[in-house]
């Protein structure tokens, strides 16, 4: 918890001093229990944005593959990350925020190899 809150700090004062992130209506986000965030996907700058709607912890949902290298297999899960094997249809998310936590699920990733039609 330690790594994730040094990492988040320093992620986040580089994204507001950069982007000049404001937040509108963080009093819409629950202060306790559990919850998903889902923001639209654009960029790999959709995971550090949408840690400044709250301080509480959001482990994202993310495709199996980020998992499968040396550096990710050891960074994701420490941040966070939730691994799920794709194609899925809806990945269940009840028991997936410890303890009430948040949950994040970017709805665009990229489409399964060989899928048709997106």
């Amino acid at each position: 918890m330690i790594f994730w809150r040094v990492i988040r700090t320093l992620v986040l004062s580089l994204c507001a001093v950069v982007f000049r992130v404001r937040v509108y209506h963080r009093e819409r986000v629950p202060p306790d229990g559990a919850y998903v965030v889902a923001p639209s996907h654009r960029s790999i700058l959709d995971i550090p944005f949408t840690a400044f709607v709250t301080r509480r912890r959001i482990r994202f949902l993310a495709k199996q593959e980020l998992f499968s290298s040396r550096i990710g297999g050891w960074l994701f899960p420490r941040l966070g990350g939730i691994a799920v094997e794709r194609p899925c249809r809806a990945p269940s998310l009840g028991g997936r925020a410890r303890g009430g936590g948040a949950v994040g699920h970017l709805p665009r990733g990229d489409p399964p190899r060989g899928a048709r039609g997106r």
